[in-house]
């Protein structure tokens, strides 16, 4: 199975050791993610770190590990589907239409995210928490 990963997911699997950590280290899922993400994290990183009440340098081991199971995208790969992309997103949430033109671009299964905005497009499949974990047999 390969995922778009959002950036909500991402966050969550940061701050604590959750399910949502666990998904993303899940050797069954291939994560791929705009470049985008990586700027996300840097310009959240003091507030990720607080969060996560680990120290800065625990907090980077962390991320490295995260990130050594994300296969990170190029926007210039993205942007011939991005004005596409932010048409549809346009009334739902514009700041995510990188993350949909990231599944327009790349061969993917959907994109997984917490934010219920997604569902109001019918272009590619959402997957919620809940149903990774069923798939994966993770248990609650």
């Amino acid at each position: 199975m390969r995922l778009v990963l959002d950036s909500n997911r991402l966050f969550a699997a940061l701050i604590r050791d959750s399910v949502a950590r666990k998904i993303i280290l899940n050797p069954n899922i291939e994560f791929i993610a705009p470049d985008f993400i990586l700027h996300e994290v840097k310009n959240h990183k003091i507030e990720l770190v607080k969060k996560s009440k680990l120290t800065e340098n625990e907090f980077d081991i962390l991320f490295e590990s995260i990130f050594e199971s994300i296969t990170i995208v190029p926007s210039e790969e993205i942007k011939p589907y991005y004005k596409r992309a932010k048409e549809i997103m346009e009334n739902i949430d514009p700041d995510d239409a990188v993350f949909l033109a990231l599944s327009l671009c790349v061969p993917n299964d959907g994109i997984w995210t917490a934010d219920i905005h997604f569902e109001q497009q019918s272009l590619v499949r959402v997957w919620k928490t809940d149903e990774l974990m069923e798939v994966l047999d993770l248990g609650k």
